[in-house]
């Protein structure tokens, strides 16, 4: 198909109370406070380009956080470091 690209994509599911279960390529969440989805794409479709992403988001939350705030901070308030 004219256009098309194949892409990769996993999502870590982080929850704060109940579980998740997956079944199918599903995820289910039951009785949480908080779910927090940590979403990571690739512009390949091979099964080590998937695993490096899954082992890419097995930092600690606040670790991913602080890598990727700057970067949405300047795409969603470019003045926001202006002096």
């Amino acid at each position: 198909m004219p256009g098309a690209a194949e892409v990769v994509g996993v999502t870590r599911v982080v929850v704060t109370g109940g579980r998740v279960t997956v079944e199918e390529g599903t995820a289910r969440v039951e009785a949480t406070k908080c779910v927090v989805l940590l979403p990571r794409m690739d512009g390949s479709s091979t099964p080590v380009a998937a695993k490096a992403l899954s082992e890419a988001l097995l930092a600690e939350y606040d670790e991913l956080l602080a890598r990727h705030a700057p970067v949405h901070g300047e795409l969603h308030d470019p003045g926001r470091n202006s002096t």
